[in-house]
């Protein structure tokens, strides 16, 4: 029914639901922000990762095969 009232009316775009609808709207500021915030936890983690791994190695004088 939808779909069918869209194209009747002529729609370029149709988005069943109000959610959808904003969201293609929206979607130009949406995008960029959700962009940098899942960038942002990437680099958290990355960051907490490596931090573990760091503090995980321990280096004698004799084993220098653990040194990267």
């Amino acid at each position: 029914a939808v779909i069918l009232k869209g194209i009747r009316k002529g729609r370029f775009t149709i988005t069943p639901g109000w959610e959808i609808t904003l969201l293609s709207v929206l979607h130009s500021l949406t995008g960029p922000l959700l962009f940098w915030y899942i960038d942002r936890l990437t680099r958290k983690a990355a960051f907490v990762e490596r931090k573990r791994m760091l503090s995980s190695r321990t280096v004698t004088r004799n084993d220098k095969s653990k040194i990267l």
